[in-house]
């Protein structure tokens, strides 16, 4: 999961804010897991 957010910086440029980081710290810990499950 990718969460992407637009928004709008102080000098009014279109910014966009992607937590990739987060998303696949939360993949990655799933991944465990399930190999510790299986």
């Amino acid at each position: 999961w990718v969460g992407i957010t637009s928004y709008t910086d102080q000098d009014g440029n279109l910014r966009v804010k992607t937590e990739t980081l987060v998303a696949m710290s939360s993949i990655s810990g799933d991944a465990e897991n399930v190999k510790y499950t299986d």
